[in-house]
């Protein structure tokens, strides 16, 4: 098993052979279902297709956000991926907050330097007009390999300024710097 972390994300991934399947040079990887065994018959497909966990407005249903910032001085970066739009930026004016009683940390954010490809990307368009609070949770969700995996909370103005623990939502501190992501 490897473990990779790319901008606060731990990546896990594993890979197992066997003498009796394919070489890779075999497969053509540029086909669609290319990972699918050709012996093995493909799954019966639903006839109603299931709700998304995520309504995006969109109906895409993919919602997945990476931060890393450093709260000594600030700054930091983040991606993400919103459907079919993708976007990028820096973290700017990061600055703790003190109000987040369940969190050991909690900062206030801006944006600036965003770029976007793809589609459906108007949501983002003001992004360097807000400012985003995040906490780092007190409350550890699991352990991967030594390394503590936190709930991630947010104020939600929804929700009356209040602090929410983010569905999908995961922080950790790794020499002084702050990963944090959400993943739906």
């Amino acid at each position: 098993m490897n473990i990779r972390i790319c901008s606060g994300v731990i990546v896990l991934f594993s890979i197992g052979c066997t003498a009796d399947k394919e070489s890779t040079e075999d497969i053509d990887t540029q086909t669609e279902g290319w990972w699918d065994n050709p012996e093995e018959p493909d799954e019966e497909e639903p006839d109603e297709e299931e709700p998304d966990d995520f309504d995006d407005e969109e109906g895409d249903g993919l919602l997945s956000f990476e931060w890393s910032v450093d709260p000594g001085i600030g700054t930091g970066i983040f991606d993400g991926t919103y459907g079919n739009c993708n976007a990028y930026g820096e973290v700017v004016n990061a600055i703790e907050v003190e109000d987040c009683s369940g969190c050991s940390l909690s900062m206030s954010m801006n944006y600036q330097s965003l770029s976007f490809t793809g589609e459906g990307c108007e949501a983002f368009q003001e992004m360097e007009e807000i400012t985003e609070i995040y906490g780092h949770g007190e409350e550890v969700i699991y352990e991967y390999d030594g390394y503590n995996i936190h709930a991630l909370y947010m104020i939600d103005e929804e929700e009356g300024d209040n602090w929410v623990e983010v569905q999908g939502g995961y922080s950790l501190i790794i020499e002084d710097i702050w990963y944090f992501g959400i993943d739906l």
